[in-house]
């Protein structure tokens, strides 16, 4: 049985209509990153540890606005566990999304906006079928277009941020 004295009344519906827009954006600011990594200086540091870190300061000012909007006060150690699980689970997506075998499903659909035509994406460009002649590695794709690195790795993402504030919005929102 719940506890009464705990009044939790941001609804899952309005964390997740916060989180969606969040993962969209960390999404397109995954890919333009990727656009620009060659003229990005630590381009693996800025990657695996600012934009967690901008994750897990955004999920802790979104946690405040919501823990003030339910409770009418702000516990703000209760905000910064609760984006805890936002930046674990961020990590893990950046991870998964870093692996090759991961990333071409969501680049096979992204790709022929870039290329121009049908392209049959593999993991060593080449296709024991004869029926796909456009067959590219996932190496070459991603060698002229990195943006679909980001995209393919921002796909995860979004996902990862929609699981972590939901769970995360459940800590701290406990008044």
């Amino acid at each position: 049985m719940p506890n009464p004295d705990n009044k939790i009344t941001t609804s899952t519906m309005e964390t997740f209509g916060i989180s969606l827009p969040l993962g969209f954006v960390y999404g397109i600011l995954l890919m333009i990153l990727f656009m620009n990594k060659d003229s990005i200086p630590f381009f693996n540091a800025v990657l695996w540890i600012i934009f967690p870190v901008i994750v897990f300061l955004v999920g802790t000012v979104v946690n405040i606005i919501n823990q003030y909007i339910s409770c009418h006060t702000v516990h703000t150690g209760n905000a910064l566990l609760g984006s805890i699980p936002s930046l674990i689970s961020v990590l893990l997506a950046m991870g998964v999304g870093s692996i090759s075998f991961c990333r071409i499903p969501v680049t096979s659909v992204f790709a022929p906006f870039l290329v121009g035509n049908n392209v049959n994406i593999t993991s060593n460009g080449q296709s024991d079928k004869k029926c796909c002649p456009n067959t590219m590695s996932l190496s070459q794709v991603e060698n002229s277009y990195p943006q679909l690195k980001g995209l393919a790795i921002g796909f995860y993402v979004i996902f990862g941020v929609l699981f972590g504030n939901v769970f995360g919005n459940g800590i701290s929102s406990i008044c």
